[in-house]
């Protein structure tokens, strides 16, 4: 599991993990979202998590506060990034109008 703020290179550092390990990758971005960038309830979000995190293995990126004891219950290996403020915001300018695939 990777969590840190917007721009430390999470979803950066969850790819290359994955890269490296051939493990399922999941965005909680992508399960947050419909298609269309509305989103799905709590409840809905929460049901497709606990699928998830049933699974033997994953990996799976991004914050969503609420739901890191539920994260936390499941994982065995949490990264967490501690970059500086300025590091962050680099990160996040740099991402402005361009297509990642952890967003619908």
């Amino acid at each position: 599991m990777s969590s840190d703020a917007p721009g430390a290179g999470k979803s950066t550092f969850a790819r290359r993990l994955r890269d490296a390990t051939g493990l399922p990758l999941y965005y909680l971005d992508m399960l947050w979202h419909k298609p269309d960038r509305t989103t799905i309830t709590r409840e809905e979000f929460d049901i497709r998590l606990q699928m998830i995190l049933e699974q033997d293995e994953w990996i799976i990126d991004g914050n969503f506060a609420r739901t890191l004891p539920m994260r936390l219950a499941y994982c065995d290996t949490v990264f967490f990034l501690d970059f500086p403020t300025g590091v962050c915001l680099e990160g996040v300018e740099r991402r402005i109008g361009i297509k990642h695939e952890d967003m619908p």
